[in-house]
Parts: C-alpha cells; structure tokens; sequence
C-alpha cells in the first residue's frame, strides 16, 4: 500500500495534468470564438477590388500617373483604411466594352474607385452633374454668383465651413430671398501664391430676378466681417455656364499641391466629410450626381485586353470602334455593385463584326 508522501505525489502530478488541460481547453475555446468573429467580419466586408493590370491602368491613368503616385501616397499619409486604397489603387480593374443590339453605341464597363481624388472619376463626375442640372436651367432667368472669403491661414477645413455657413446666413437676408428662388452652389479651394494662407470661394448658378449687388456685397461684409468680394453676371449660355460650374466638382486640388505634399495632405484632411457640391431653394432635393437611366439596353461585347489585341492585329470592328470613340467620348458605368454581370464566368460573347 502506498504512503502519504507517494500518494500526495502521486495526486500533485494528476492534478498539474488537470490544470494543463483546462488551460489548454480554454485557450482552443478562445481561439474558436476568434476564428468566428473573423469569418463573420470578413463576411461582412465588401469584396476587395479585383487587381487592375497594366494595360488597364495605362488605360485609364495614363495621363496623370505622376500626380496619382503622388496623391497614393498623401492617401496613406492621412491613415485611410486598406480598402480604400485598394480601390483608388485598381480603379478602373475589369474593363470590358458594352454596346447596343446593333452596336451604334457602346460604353465602358469597369470597377471604379469614385474618390474625390481620384482624377478620372472626379471628370466623371461633373459629366454626371452637366447632365441633370443642364435639364434644370432651361426656364427661367439665370445668375452665376461668386462669393469669397479673405485670405486665412486656419485650416482649409475650418475656412470651408466657415464660407458654408456665412453662405446659409445670406440666404435667409432680404437682398437674396427677394431675388433668388434657388439654385445649385460649388466650392473652389486654391493655396495662395506665397503658400502661407488659403483662398476659398462659393461659385452658386441661381435662378430668379434681378440681384443687387450692393445690398448683396454690404450684406456678405456683415456676415463674415472681412469679405465684401462679390461678382454676379447674368447667364446667356446656360449649358455653358453649367459646365462652367460642374468643372470644380471636379477640379480636385490646386496643381501647386502636387510638389507639396505636406499641404496636399492637408487640404485632403480639410475636404474629407465636407460636402462641396448642394443645392438650395427650388432646386433643394434633386440629385445632381444621380446617374442617368440607360437609354437602351447593353450587352457584353469584350474585355480591354481583348479589344487592344484586336485593334493591334487591325480587325475592322475595333479600328471602327477607335473612330467611334474618337468623336464620341465612351460613358462608363460602374460594374462594383454588379461584378457577375460585367465580368460573365462563362465564356465571353463572340466580338461584333464589322
């Protein structure tokens, strides 16, 4: 029969191989629970943007490749989230050529990043606002109307909201109420010429009577109390003052910016959450960015890789289809919320003839 000292031994050795495996038992537990949570988050992520090839990105970057290198790396200066950057990195990934039944019109199909920085999207964009607020400036009488801040050396991003908000205190005065039933209102930012301060204007498209631009001068001097800058002039050509004004939808930043990174990183801090594009007044509610309905339906022709292989072995149908993008520029749709029907698993369609 065993002694105490055998049998004490005998129990401290059992219950050091218990505690191991409870140990062991809950770690596996809490690595379980991990590995859950993992599989749900990442059930919850959008899909990450299909890798963009060179023929794409040549493409479609081509000429501003040098700026993009250059606002890649302000992007991941400021700390914005790996998704993001995967997407402005491959936007335009998966191109492919759409066209119609009788192949008269065709269009671009591809993955796009729509970041304000990002220069072939933000083109886009203003085609997108010319077209629904070219329908809205028809009737009517039209103003093109400038307001402006002092030069300040605060941050972009405070000035911008300053300006905002002097802007909602104007419209509530007598001298605007009176004279502008609404309108549609862009912000321009641009560094000053010494780069020690900031300018930045509301350039609004309004629709009414006549303005007084005194009353309407003496007025914005109150409001902000160092700024008396204002222009109006009277629209004669309507589309062209719309484009006018969808042009700083897109402008981006200053072109200065680009060989000064510090500031680029700034002024993208400034702008961020900030909306530079509104409309007021009769015309508050309407989209401007909304994407027209399609006026025919499209079908998959080919991919760009398969395009560009043809166009350099001299097929007719893409020597055709260079001439017709020549003299008619290609509308581009976004395949990101479609991607099974831009980019078909099965075999791809035969290419148009002819």
């Amino acid at each position: 029969m065993p002694d105490d000292a055998s049998l004490s031994s005998f129990l401290d050795q059992h219950q050091t191989t218990l505690q191991g495996l409870a140990v062991t038992a809950l770690i596996e537990r809490k690595d379980n629970r991990a590995q859950r949570r993992e599989k749900l988050h990442a059930s919850r992520r959008r899909p990450l943007t299909p890798q963009i090839t060179e023929a794409e990105k040549h493409f479609r970057h081509d000429g501003w490749a040098e700026h993009r290198k250059v606002v890649d790396h302000a992007l991941r200066a400021n700390g914005v989230s790996p998704g993001c950057l995967a997407r402005f990195r491959d936007c335009g990934s998966r191109c492919s050529l759409e066209s119609t039944q009788d192949g008269q019109e065709w269009r671009l199909v591809a993955h796009y990043c729509g970041n304000r920085h990002c220069e072939p999207c933000q083109r886009s964009r203003a085609k997108r606002i010319q077209q629904n607020l070219v329908h809205l400036v028809g009737l009517g009488d039209w103003r093109f109307v400038t307001l402006t801040l002092a030069a300040d050396t605060h941050g972009v991003g405070s000035i911008i909201d300053r300006l905002l908000t002097c802007f909602a205190k104007l419209r509530r005065t007598d001298a605007w109420t009176t004279a502008v039933d609404g309108g549609a209102y862009f912000v321009e930012t641009t560094r000053g010429k010494r780069g020690d301060h900031w300018h930045v204007h509301l350039h609004a498209l309004v629709c009414g009577r006549w303005i007084d631009r005194e009353a309407l001068r003496d007025h914005w001097r109150r409001i902000t109390g160092d700024s008396w800058i204002v222009h109006v002039r009277f629209v004669t050509d309507p589309e062209k003052a719309v484009w006018y004004c969808a042009k700083y939808a897109c402008k981006g930043c200053d072109a200065a910016l680009y060989s000064d990174p510090r500031h680029l990183a700034e002024w993208m801090r400034g702008i961020s959450g900030r909306r530079l594009v509104g409309t007021f007044g009769c015309l508050r509610g309407r989209r401007l960015e909304q994407q027209p309905a399609d006026s025919a339906d499209y079908h998959h022709r080919c991919t760009l890789g398969e395009y560009l292989t043809a166009l350099s072995q001299g097929e007719a149908w893409a020597i055709g289809l260079k001439k017709y993008a020549a003299r008619t520029e290609l509308v581009e749709r976004d395949a990101s919320a479609a991607i099974d029907a831009a980019w078909p698993e099965e075999d791809l369609p035969g290419t148009p003839a002819g």
